[in-house]
């Protein structure tokens, strides 16, 4: 049974950059490749989606229209109303002054003057009767006109309205087809990696798998025939087995790949991985790993290199590397006689993957110097007194410089809380809901006014589903204030926005 450890390095370096890019929503190779393959299709189905929501937005509107009309000629036909009926109260008035003057002449002098006031009164009425009727339908007659608007130029324009509305679409999917297609070598890389996995998890011997082994050495491991330092090291997989050691490089490249000669060999890669590893693993073998030494002597751990190919096979064959196609992967595995314990496997796997886990640093330099030094005896006692003061001077400092820095927060976050406790306390506005009650989410189709009228000239539209701001949400009746970031004031009217 293989035992499998690490995750692919190239899934990793693929996670990195989606999430460098903000793109969340792939969470497999595959849905990657599902991706670019529906490219189109999904372009396609976008603007159906765009037009969809156009001829809807065109029937919501006229319903709206429609209803908005019907809403303005009732509210006319109750203004007119009710100036009438004023009116014929202020006339049954005068009436009744004029036929219940009396004889008296105070009686007489008072009806008179009545009427006089109530006959103003309904010449005033008369005057205003039209501002009046103007006023009253104000508000619905701005929002016919704003809807007419909408209306006639989703139909004129219809065209481009569906254009707008699927641009951002449109753009996101490009973005994130540009972004695959920039990792699609990485892809390809995961995708090899992974069925060599696959592949190495159908042995039934007693082994351990390690993905995306590298590591650091400081100092560096010297090669001294190479004369190469090797300060760092790392490679695809790295399988332990009772056979040995087997380093994995895995390549899933085309024939072109293959015969181009700026691509680094693989071979220098793994031969230079196989020098790090067999300094590290036969030195400490006895002391680190713990294998049981044979009664004959020592003995060494083999190490065997393997490119395992996934799609095209170089013809030629190398010195001390050998190469293999996925469907060769396992047999070639099996081949060998194996020279240890399942304890030992596991030892040596445990060995690895430490030095993955914690700097190997310490082990070279443990291996290759001793230092008999008494630790106490080798002090230079006062220049240790001298670091000891300095050192308490210089957290004496930072406590201090610290506490400064609380106390100046501490009476910022004050001065901020009392401002807005006496900004509440004039709105009449608990404190603790001032700015959630000014927070709104803009909805679909939500034009935006140079100023705080419809006939104003407008001047963009919000993005649906934003959250969006409003300084002051009672200093107008049908419109709302809302930020720019040039400085410019701008306004939107109040159904455009929904409480948050």
């Amino acid at each position: 049974m293989i035992k499998v450890y690490g995750q692919i390095q190239t899934l990793k370096s693929i996670r990195a950059t989606l999430n460098a890019h903000g793109l969340s929503e792939f969470a497999s190779v595959g849905e990657i490749n599902s991706f670019l393959l529906n490219y189109e299709s999904q372009v396609r189905r976008v603007r159906d989606e765009s037009e969809l929501w156009v001829e809807n937005e065109i029937k919501r509107l006229g319903i709206e229209k429609l209803q908005l009309e019907q809403q303005l000629d009732q509210v006319r036909e109750n203004t007119i109303s009710d100036i009438s009926n004023e009116s014929t109260s202020l006339q049954q008035q005068i009436d009744g002054y004029h036929l219940n003057s009396g004889r008296n002449t105070f009686q007489r002098l008072v009806s008179f003057f009545m009427s006089k006031v109530l006959q103003f009164r309904l010449r005033r009425l008369d005057a205003s009767k039209w501002k009046r009727i103007d006023k009253s339908i104000a508000q619905v007659s701005s929002e016919l006109n704003h809807v007419s608007t909408q209306l006639s130029k989703y139909v004129t324009n219809t065209s481009d309205v569906i254009n707008q509305h699927y641009a951002p679409k449109i753009r996101k999917l490009n973005r994130t087809k540009d972004v695959l297609e920039q990792i699609s070598p990485l892809v390809a890389g995961a995708v090899g990696e992974s069925m060599v996995e696959e592949e190495v998890k159908k042995l039934s011997i007693h082994g351990v798998l390690l993905n995306d082994f590298s590591t650091n050495f400081n100092p560096p491991i010297y090669n001294k025939k190479e004369n190469d330092r090797i300060f760092s090291v790392q490679i695809d997989h790295v399988l332990i087995t009772r056979a040995g050691i087997f380093l994995l490089e895995t390549k899933n490249w085309s024939k072109s790949s293959i015969e181009r000669l700026d691509l680094r060999s693989p071979i220098d890669q793994i031969m230079r991985f196989n020098f790090a590893l067999y300094v590290l693993v036969n030195k400490a073998r006895r002391r680190e790993i713990g294998i049981k030494v044979h009664h004959w002597g020592k003995t060494q751990i083999p190490i065997r290199n393997l490119i395992v190919m996934i799609g095209h096979k170089p013809k030629e064959q190398f010195q001390h590397v050998s190469i293999k196609t996925l469907s060769e992967l396992n047999g070639y595995l099996e081949y060998f006689e194996p020279v240890f314990s399942e304890e030992d496997v596991d030892n040596i796997a445990s060995y690895l993957r430490g030095l993955q886990q914690d700097h190997p640093a310490k082990y070279i330099q443990r291996t290759r110097t001793t230092t008999y030094v008494n630790p106490v005896f080798s002090k230079d006692h006062k220049s240790d007194k001298h670091k000891g003061k300095n050192m308490l001077a210089i957290i004496t400092l930072l406590i201090i410089i610290f506490s400064s820095i609380g106390a100046i927060l501490y009476f910022q976050s004050e001065t901020s809380f009392q401002q807005d406790s006496f900004n509440a306390i004039q709105n009449n506005k608990p404190i603790s809901t001032m700015n959630a009650a000014n927070s709104f989410i803009a909805q679909e189709g939500c034009p935006t006014y140079s100023k705080p009228n419809i006939k104003s000239s407008i001047i963009g539209y919000l993005v649906p589903g934003n959250e969006v701001l409003v300084k002051d949400a009672n200093q107008f009746k049908y419109f709302y204030q809302i930020p720019n970031k040039s400085g410019k004031k701008r306004y939107v009217r109040k159904e455009c926005l929904e409480k948050k």
